[in-house]
């Protein structure tokens, strides 16, 4: 089987968009959280989520939406949130809801951990490529835990589990405006990770019309 692995998508449906030939041609997609935040395509995305049947986690954001939002949290971020609580359908909610904080399953004779942040925390902790971390992961009983959150992707083959860090379909910020994924074969236990640019010239001014400040040039563009 082939399994499209993604992340932090962020109410960003152009991005999305540009993976629908992969999601429809793969045998699994599974999304390790944040179907919103920071953008405002938030049914939109929720909505090509369920159409195309992906299984997904929940995101700190998504966390945030539903149980409330820190007082540590950035400003731009509690815009989002408050942003999404306005537009947000009754239904949509609800699929947020249904979401859990961690997937397992044995797929194709491999066991895949999904998670947005870290097996123990998975909404508030962080999985950067220098993570002291790694030992205690491969306690774990898996061919493979994927997670996001860091929106910065990486990935460790050298040892059992594989370890995949999904990055960020939406809001990249190794390398701003570009879309993150990566495959997992389950025949061969190789992943590819791959990127794409995409226009995200739309997605910044519906932001921008919304009342999103300066600060969505940070995310979006490598030249401001």
């Amino acid at each position: 089987m082939r399994i499209l692995m993604i992340s932090d998508i962020h109410a960003n449906l152009p991005a999305l968009l540009t993976l629908e030939p992969e999601i429809e041609a793969a045998d699994l997609t599974l999304v390790g959280g944040d179907l919103i935040g920071y953008y405002c395509d938030v049914n939109e995305v929720i909505a090509f989520v369920i159409r195309h049947g992906l299984t997904c986690v929940c995101g700190n954001h998504d966390h945030f939406l539903l149980h409330g939002v820190p007082d540590k949290v950035p400003p731009h971020v509690k815009w989002a949130l408050a942003y999404a609580e306005r537009v947000i359908t009754p239904n949509h909610r609800a699929y947020l809801a249904s979401l859990p904080l961690i997937w397992s399953q044995v797929v194709d004779g491999r066991r895949i951990l999904l998670t947005h942040g870290s097996p123990w925390r998975p909404i508030g902790e962080y999985l950067y490529e220098d993570t002291d971390k790694r030992d205690a992961l491969r306690e774990f009983n898996m061919d493979v835990i994927a997670f996001g959150q860091t929106h910065r992707p990486w990935l460790d083959t050298t040892t059992r589990p594989v370890l995949i860090n999904l990055g960020s379909v939406g809001q990249s910020r190794h390398r701003p405006g570009i879309v993150c994924c990566s495959v997992y074969d389950t025949v061969t236990n190789e992943v590819e990770q791959s990127e794409r640019q995409y226009d995200f010239s739309g997605v910044m001014e519906k932001a921008l019309a919304e009342g999103a400040d300066a600060w969505i040039h940070r995310f979006m563009s490598e030249d401001t």
